[in-house]
């Protein structure tokens, strides 16, 4: 469970500033939901907050378990370390035998030619499999999604997908994406954003048409935030 109480958090900076949550009290439950917000850098934010990553600047934010880093993000992990050193990273913060990491990620990825150069050099699409495949590793009570999750290795996203699906049984899961259809694997309800506050939909669909069209171009976005605002070490969200 994530419960909000009187969380308001503004973006943007000077004339663009606005109000993203505007003393939001709401409940996410323990269950699947679709989160629907107005742009993919607001909901970046949003995110942020839900997961601990950053503070709200007022209000507080209850979290009732271990809560997974925004799963999705291509730059979640340091481009200068190998994917050796990251997947020896990750155990090593979770507490997780190397060995069985190693095992699965193979399994799951032909990614023998870049496993020992830094994370910089590998193809875009490998990063994104790499990213999905280790956020499989720890146990998390509250699994939180940053965009729709797919590749162009369609027996990758096969296998994935049917681990993934088992690791969230019984669990929490939050789930941003701009398109209906991939939070239609995985959540029947929506909670929407509307003018500063949380609301829930019994269907996807009603909540997408209350927030109405999403924007995607990160540049049209008002969005910002203070690197430095932390809830938490780095090492807690796997970055």
């Amino acid at each position: 469970m994530i419960a909000l109480r009187n969380v308001t958090q503004t973006v943007g900076k000077g004339s663009r500033t606005k109000e993203l949550l505007s003393g939001a009290n709401f409940v996410f439950s323990d269950e699947h939901i679709g989160l629907i917000v107005d742009s993919t850098e607001n909901a970046e934010v949003v995110l942020d907050l839900l997961s601990g990553i950053r503070r709200p600047q007022s209000g507080k934010i209850w979290r009732s378990g271990r809560v997974s880093w925004p799963i999705g993000r291509i730059a979640q992990y340091r481009a200068d370390l190998t994917g050796k050193a990251t997947l020896h990273f990750l155990a090593s913060i979770y507490d997780l035998p190397f060995k069985r990491c190693e095992d699965l990620l193979f399994g799951l990825m032909d990614i023998e030619n870049n496993y020992n150069k830094p994370l910089i050099n590998w193809p875009r699409d490998l990063l994104l499999q790499f990213g999905y495949a280790t956020a499989l590793m720890p146990n998390f009570e509250i699994y939180i999604v940053d965009s729709s999750i797919n590749t162009a290795n369609e027996v990758f996203m096969e296998d994935w997908e049917n681990i993934f699906r088992e690791k969230i049984t019984a669990k929490q899961l939050i789930y941003f994406s701009s398109a209906e259809r991939y939070l239609e694997k995985y959540a029947t309800r929506g909670v929407a954003l509307i003018e500063g506050n949380f609301f829930m939909f019994e269907d996807l669909s009603t909540a997408f048409k209350a927030v109405g069209p999403i924007n995607t171009n990160a540049l049209g976005s008002i969005a910002s935030g203070n690197e430095d605002d932390t809830n938490g070490t780095l090492g807690d969200f796997g970055i």
